[in-house]
């Protein structure tokens, strides 16, 4: 299983709310105060930001199984936003109830310290991407992640649904759209 799988089911029996989101749909925006987490149990969403100059950044790509929000812990409000790609179910767990059962569920809290440890590796792994590979190795680098990522929640390994332009794409990996297209 993958980093934050087993978190989602464990965490996903606290849901307050499960909500069907549309392609497009905000499942929360930058600067929003932070109350939940949101676990994609359907679908895919994205996660961007815009720069002081109105470009959109591309920060992730978020599947069945993902948890959305763990960064929004340490200042209280999203730094980013998170938009479905494609028709989504989202499941709202509320922040507070995740601490309440922290304190009584050893599994939670070390599935919880997974998800994090997870994210800051793959974090990690992008930026170092970004700054040693090639325009070829970071689509490259993307594309086997995303494969790993698939196959550990059941799906094709080898048909790849990004549902992301190549211009969010490019965004993520600090390439051009002409690049991306090549």
């Amino acid at each position: 299983r993958s980093p934050g799988t087993r978190l989602a089911e464990i965490i996903g029996a606290f849901a307050s709310a499960q909500r069907r989101r549309k392609p497009g749909d905000y499942l929360f925006g930058a600067g929003d105060a932070f109350q939940f987490f949101y676990v994609l149990s359907e679908g895919f969403a994205k996660s961007c930001y815009t720069t002081e100059d109105g470009r959109e950044r591309t920060t992730g790509l978020h599947l069945r199984g993902d948890i959305l929000g763990l960064d929004a812990i340490v200042t209280a409000t999203h730094g980013c936003d998170a938009i479905a790609l494609d028709a989504c179910e989202v499941l709202t767990v509320p922040y507070d109830t995740v601490l309440l059962h922290f304190q009584r569920n050893p599994e939670l809290a070390h599935e919880l310290l997974h998800a994090f440890s997870g994210e800051i590796r793959s974090d990690r792994e992008l930026m170092l991407s970004m700054i040693t590979y090639s325009a070829e190795g970071r689509v490259a680098t993307l594309l086997l992640e995303m494969s790993c990522r698939f196959a550990s929640r059941g799906l094709s390994a080898t048909k790849l649904q990004l549902h992301l332009t190549r211009q969010e794409i490019g965004s993520m990996l600090g390439l051009t759209l002409e690049t991306v297209s090549r």
